[in-house]
């Protein structure tokens, strides 16, 4: 499949003198928290995986998986415990990591044709500008310049589906043929597998390496009743393929194995990326990063195989930080950390300067070299359409409904709602305690405010874009013309 080319842009060099001494001003006052410098010839790869849950992987305590690559990466490098994605859906909670912005910031809060403010600055651009040769390789079709202007800014080459969605393994070809031809050059690639989204349908032998029973026989009755989006219930739509393999089965355990085992095989197709690293003698050199764009409900709060709402299912995801050259002591990290913390921590471990008016999120680093949490870090999340905001604290979490949102024909959201979970005692979000607690409502009332008012000088708050139809999303997904 050919690349789209893309150049340097123009005002690349001055735009990295004025801004790099701000950035490097702000990481003055982490240097008591540092590691030992990276090559100057090492590389990045960043790895984002489609619709996975923080809590379905091994190294996050999930006993029934076998994720034996990402969890090696985890045991040898810096795991956070408790990472936050900036949105439950892909473009948006991508074009956070890429930037380092949340959503109310870059404007694009839907899964529908978008164009990212050319203000704004890319960890492609920063990255290209400093020399690295940069590729992004994407698993659906989404993911594209077609249907996010500007997600291409930065990458001199960019793969990607021309419909719907590829596998794993066919992403890998174009990022190793990519890798063969450009390995000798310092390099940065994204590289974003889709295989955990509905529909749920890993190859051999993942698809029995969890459930060995049939789970159409009539003997079960664990299934709930489905409230899927009404378009995937059609069966004249295009969209209903996403549904067709649940026909007949009345087992839920099938569902939840058919997911796990789309995780293991991406995990394995992770796996088939490092040993390609060290064929090529890349490995040791090289910063790779194994995150999400969100998670997924399998049936938590009546959400069923959807990523809906800003529970900890759908928001909480993984985050892992693996290079051999300079994370030599493995930890897990605890404190609360965010999406849009991958971009600075990326450019303080490679020691770039970076757009700092720019980027919202903070660097890791001290983190992973060590540091304790400051207490102060909150998550914020926001919905599709940004109809709903969240903010997680250590212990509790609060959402607050904007505008009306409808998750499925049974699960409407009104209006100024609110939610305040206490997640110590209740990870699984069972017991609104807003009515219980109003001083700390108000507290979370008083950082939504501060949140939404702190866009940067220069940068001035996006507006929303309009609310995107059932057809303009799958148009985006590739499903109609």
């Amino acid at each position: 499949m050919p690349s789209v080319k893309f150049l340097r842009a123009p005002w690349a060099e001055h735009w990295v003198l004025l801004l790099g001494l701000a950035f490097l001003a702000s990481m003055s006052t982490l240097s008591c928290y540092r590691i030992p410098p990276f090559p100057k010839d090492g590389n990045v790869i960043l790895v984002t995986v489609d619709t996975l849950r923080a809590d379905h992987l091994g190294c996050y305590g999930y006993e029934t998986i076998r994720t034996p690559v990402i969890d090696r990466l985890a045991t040898g490098g810096v795991l956070f415990r408790q990472a936050y994605a900036q949105s439950n859906i892909t473009i948006p909670s991508h074009i956070s990591i890429l930037t380092g912005l949340y959503v109310k910031d870059h404007g694009v809060s839907e899964n529908a044709r978008s164009r990212l403010p050319r203000e704004i600055v890319t960890l492609g651009e920063v990255l290209k500008v400093a020399g690295f040769r940069t590729v992004a390789v994407t698993s659906n079709s989404i993911l594209r310049p077609h249907i996010i202007s500007g997600l291409e800014r930065g990458f001199d080459g960019f793969y990607s589906p021309s419909k719907l969605e590829r596998g794993a393994e066919a992403t890998n070809r174009d990022f190793f043929r990519w890798l063969k031809k450009n390995h000798r050059h310092r390099f940065f690639a994204w590289v974003h597998y889709f295989d955990p989204h509905m529909p749920y349908m890993p190859p051999q032998p993942y698809r029995e390496l969890y459930y060995r029973d049939d789970p159409r026989d009539p003997r079960f009755a664990s299934m709930p009743d489905l409230d899927f989006p009404r378009a995937w219930r059609d069966p004249k739509s295009p969209a209903h393929r996403l549904i067709t393999w649940l026909d007949g089965v009345r087992d839920f355990r099938y569902v939840v194995s058919q997911y796990d085992g789309e995780i293991s095989y991406t995990d394995s197709m992770i796996g088939k990326l490092l040993e390609q690293l060290e064929t090529l003698g890349l490995a040791q050199k090289t910063l790779v990063i194994v995150t999400a764009d969100h998670g997924e409900s399998l049936d938590e709060h009546g959400i069923h195989m959807r990523h809906a709402g800003l529970y900890e299912a759908v928001i909480r995801i993984p985050l892992i930080f693996w290079a051999p050259a300079v994370l030599r002591r493995p930890r897990v990290v605890d404190a609360v950390v965010k999406s849009v913390d991958i971009m600075p921590t990326i450019l303080d471990i490679l020691d770039i300067p970076g757009p700092g008016d720019q980027m919202k999120g903070r660097t890791l680093l001290p983190l992973m070299a060590g540091g304790t949490d400051d207490g102060r870090r909150f998550a914020h999340a926001e919905h599709m359409g940004r109809s709903q905001v969240m903010v997680r604290s250590a212990r509790w979490k609060y959402i607050k409904t904007l505008k009306q949102t409808r998750i499925s024909d049974s699960f409407v959201l009104d209006e100024g709602q609110r939610e305040l979970y206490d997640l110590l005692n209740d990870p699984e979000e069972t017991v609104n305690l807003s009515a219980k607690h109003l001083g700390r409502v108000r507290e979370f009332e008083d950082e939504i405010t501060r949140w939404r008012a702190s866009s940067q000088a220069g940068l001035p708050q996006q507006p929303a874009q309009p609310a995107a139809t059932p057809d303009d999303y799958l148009k985006a997904l590739g499903y109609v013309e």
